[in-house]
């Protein structure tokens, strides 16, 4: 099968990604590896039989009706279904009825679950068939388990972990400034609105939200500093959320030797070469515990506005209730020692939401995926052709007709370049062929087996013009 995977964020999905496209092609699959802001220009063009999309949301039902119509199978296996409220906005519940109400199940063939909180929830309100839902883990978190933990790299030199989890107030395409001892957060009452738009959520109670957020933002970043000043043969790293903007941390922090803030690599790289690990209601604390680390919350800094119904990173972090004792945990007193949380409840906790964690996820869906053996027979070019000059939108707009047509002519590659010039912020959505080959022969070293791979720029199957979209294959 000719199989597409659509990636959001190269920082926090391609690592899963590569996983699931490695078990795919050593079944002799064809991976075509489809970044999000290309996706409604290059998939009509690609023949997929088959295509995993990363969310089912408002805002993207207008392309999964199009790949349907053009007669791909299409799979979900969400990007951001881990951790999730265990009530109201954003809870498996919320998520499962939003489905159902906008029909998603007219238009998705099959979806996969990270754990069985969510799964268990869409058996009962999504609308789809038991049939088409399988529960399997997410292959993001594979790495955390033994067998492909050394792919994370060497654990020389570790550091301070501190993760932020600030982009509903700071988003990475937004302007955040600090004045006269006090942040102005420019992008926040749009990017408000649009999540609420898109995710449906309760209005009130987000605002809310965002309104605690606000306030606790300046003492988080008071709290880092008091850190480094009293500890300054520490190294800290501060890690923003992926969708932040890093800009205001890098100004805040500019005179700080010991700290930097380094939101490269994946975030499980990351924690893999920390000591401890630092947060507020941030899901790598999920992440910290499959690693086998002892995450931290900042529960003097916390309040139930703020954990927003998300309780599960507070109950499996080890809990420091003022500054003292962080800053006790901080000058490396034996964080395992303080721990007196049981493993094995911590471990049934995290399975509710995050499934086995075998290491086997990537396997589990390759499998099923094979299982489909499903082979797409359409072929009207014409259609291909309309449906990637509108973006593959139902209704015409005529930027993404200009943008369109600009891809058919000269290759959405050349069109993604030239936007990627225009705004730079945008090339944090994009991978490049290098990293990809690299890191599959990695993983297949890994197994011991020496594997070549090729990986080059997708083409038009109609016009033979360069997209931007990565077609892999296993060479042999």
């Amino acid at each position: 099968m000719r199989v597409g995977l659509v990636l959001d964020n190269p920082k926090r999905d391609l690592g899963g990604i590569l996983l699931l496209a490695y078990q795919l092609m050593k079944q002799d699959h064809e991976i075509f590896i489809i970044p999000l802001y290309e996706q409604g220009y290059d998939i009509p063009v690609l023949n997929l039989d088959l295509l995993v999309v990363n969310y089912v949301r408002q805002n993207n039902i207008e392309f999964l009706q199009t790949y349907k119509k053009l007669g791909i199978f299409i799979a979900v296996l969400d990007t951001e279904g881990g951790v999730l409220r265990d009530s109201g906005n954003l809870s498996p519940e919320f998520i499962s009825k939003l489905f159902r109400k906008i029909q998603a199940s007219n238009f998705v063939d099959h979806y996969f679950f990270w754990g069985e909180k969510l799964y268990k929830a869409f058996e009962s309100y999504s609308g789809m068939f038991r049939s088409q839902l399988s529960l399997t883990g997410c292959p993001r978190y594979d790495y955390c388990h033994p067998k492909w933990r050394s792919l994370l790299g060497d654990r020389s030199n570790l550091y301070i972990l501190i993760n932020l989890n600030f982009p509903s107030i700071n988003p990475w395409w937004g302007n955040t400034e600090y004045k006269k001892n006090k942040f102005i957060f420019n992008s926040a009452n749009e990017e408000t609105k649009r999540a609420i738009k898109i995710a449906g959520l309760d209005g009130n109670l987000y605002r809310l939200f965002i309104n605690e957020q606000k306030k606790v933002f300046h003492i988080y970043l008071k709290t880092i500093c008091q850190l480094a000043q009293i500890n300054p043969e520490k190294k800290i790293v501060v890690r923003p959320h992926p969708f932040e903007n890093q800009k205001i941390y890098k100004d805040y922090f500019v005179n700080f030797k010991n700290i930097s803030v380094d939101s490269g690599g994946e975030v499980l790289e990351a924690i893999n070469k920390s000591s401890i690990v630092i947060n507020l209601n941030c899901s790598t604390s999920v992440e910290s515990r499959l690693l086998d680390k002892v995450p931290v919350s900042l529960e003097f800094l916390n309040s139930n506005i703020l954990r927003n119904n998300l309780n599960l990173p507070t109950n499996i972090s080890f809990k420091a209730y003022d500054f003292n004792e962080l800053n006790k945990i901080v000058k490396n007193v034996s964080l395992e020692k303080m721990d007196h949380s049981k493993k094995n409840k911590i471990s049934r906790a995290i399975k509710k939401w995050f499934y086995k964690c075998d290491g086997n996820a990537s396997y589990r869906i390759a499998n099923i995926i094979c299982g489909f053996n499903y082979v797409n027979f359409h072929s009207n070019k014409i259609e291909q052709l309309i449906c990637a000059i509108k973006s593959s939108y139902k209704k015409f707009h005529l930027r993404f007709f200009i943008q369109g047509i600009a891809s058919i002519i000269l290759g959405s590659n050349f069109i993604t370049q030239i936007k990627n010039k225009i705004h730079p912020e945008r090339q944090m959505k994009y991978t490049n062929i290098l990293e990809i080959k690299n890191r599959l022969e990695k993983i297949a070293e890994s197994e011991g087996r020496k594997v070549n791979f090729e990986v080059k720029h997708a083409k038009n199957e109609l016009t033979l013009m360069k997209l931007s979209s990565m077609h892999c294959q296993q060479i042999f």
